[in-house]
């Protein structure tokens, strides 16, 4: 299944543990991804 770059996946929280695998999960199957992520202040 090719997804075309003009829809990528949106994925919410993509610094956290379950967000990062999921991101990268899509990203080996050659589906475009957009991540989401709070700034974490402190760090």
């Amino acid at each position: 299944m090719a997804t075309s770059v003009l829809n990528p996946i949106l994925v919410v929280g993509a610094t956290g543990f379950l967000g990062g695998e999921i991101c990268r999960r899509l990203a080996a199957q050659g589906r475009s991804v957009r991540d989401y992520a709070r700034r974490v202040m402190g760090r």
